[in-house]
């Protein structure tokens, strides 16, 4: 078996990164996250999983999605239920519940 040695002066690939503007600006919870406590976000937000306490994103829109399960006090610029949400919703625009989503509480 053989090593080779790469040349110092042989340029090394960089991985190359959108600009920031054409990031996904959405945060994610994924369906596998169990989130305990103070959950605070600065864009949009997506919870397909499980979050138990506080969910802030003022500013931005929260979707919950149909897998999720939901037992917090909620605050956010508009909010889309499709999961279960046991707690208080506080929207500045909208609070939407779709056909699959389900509230208890305020």
């Amino acid at each position: 078996m053989f090593a080779t040695v790469q040349d110092a002066r042989t340029p090394v690939p960089t991985p190359v990164q959108p600009p920031a503007d054409e990031r996904r600006a959405i945060a994610w919870v994924g369906k596998s996250v169990i989130f305990k406590g103070e959950l605070i976000s600065s864009e949009d937000m997506i919870i397909d999983g499980r979050v138990e306490g506080t969910i802030e994103v003022h500013d931005h829109a929260l979707t919950i999605g149909p897998a999720a399960e939901i037992q917090a006090d909620i605050a956010a610029r508009s909010v889309t239920i499709r999961g279960t949400v046991t707690g208080t919703i506080t929207a500045a625009n909208l609070v939407e519940i779709r056909e699959t989503g389900s509230v208890e509480g305020d």
